[in-house]
């Protein structure tokens, strides 16, 4: 899944997410804490194999310091490869896998990368919630 910061075809999916770290972290979000941003988008209280060292990995913070840093400039980003990194640097269950492809990660991380970056209108969050 390919978009840019300009892309507005938000899913059900994305606008959830959105609206649980909208409700948990309002706007104080940071790439670095992607592996807790994860957690909450997925609902999962703790990884189960997940390396705490692997959470601190310079090269996978800097690739998605990287990611960020084109998202920002209008660049287009691909989610698919933000997931295949996420899920070859740390160790996780056949469950959390699972979980992960049958929740549609790519989306759950466009919708970090919009609450990180404050490029979602939160008026759209908002109103979703009153419907």
């Amino acid at each position: 899944m390919i978009k840019t910061k300009y892309s507005k075809d938000y899913t059900p999916t994305v606008i959830s997410a959105c609206t649980i770290l909208n409700n948990n972290w309002r706007m104080n979000l940071r790439i670095s804490d992607i592996w807790t941003l994860l957690k909450d988008v997925f609902l999962i209280e703790e990884f189960e194999l997940l390396d705490p060292r692997v959470i601190m990995n310079g090269p996978l913070q800097s690739y998605l310091i990287e990611e960020q840093i084109k998202w920002m400039d209008g660049k287009e980003v691909d989610f698919h490869d933000i997931a295949e990194a996420l899920m070859t640097a740390g160790e996780f269950t056949s469950f959390e896998k699972m979980l992960f492809a049958d929740g549609k990660i790519e989306e759950r991380l466009w919708a970090i990368m919009l609450m990180i970056t404050g490029t979602i209108d939160l008026n759209l969050i908002n109103n979703s919630n009153n419907d």
